[in-house]
């Protein structure tokens, strides 16, 4: 099992991989960025106007930063107490955790099986018929 990078650059690719899987709200923050640079140009506002949206462009970019920490974040919160459950089981909840696994197998393995010979059946009548046919057809 390999374990994923603690180091700097492994948080930063999670936060792009973030990005990534959720490229929706960065492509709507930035057709709001755009939007209001060219709302900002039509009424009259010349460059200097457009250059007062650099804090709100700046402020966009940040809030998509932290709401992808915040996901990679709540990710590994949930890794950890999902590690931590598994680990905490005692020897009894283990085996009756496999015992309900067991069963659950048993049972798929005896539908299978059981699906495997109606087959079987099915295409004996299906050659028997055919063979009957063949034979009658001569």
């Amino acid at each position: 099992m390999s374990e994923p990078s603690v180091t700097k650059s492994g948080y930063v690719r999670q936060i792009l991989g973030s990005f990534g899987n959720h490229r929706r709200e960065a492509v709507m923050a930035l057709v709001f960025v755009i939007t209001l640079t060219v709302i900002y140009l039509w009424i009259g506002g010349g460059p200097a106007l457009v250059g007062s949206l650099l804090p709100l462009v700046m402020a966009m970019i940040m809030l998509q930063f932290m709401v992808a920490s915040w996901r990679v974040y709540r990710n590994q919160q949930n890794s950890i107490t999902a590690k931590l459950s598994v680990v905490d089981l005692d020897a009894f909840d283990r085996a009756k955790s496999e015992q309900g696994l067991r069963t659950h197998y048993d049972h798929r393995e005896q539908r299978l099986e059981q699906r495997y010979e109606a087959n079987l059946k099915r295409l004996d009548k299906s050659i028997e018929a055919l063979t009957a046919r063949l034979g009658g057809d001569r």
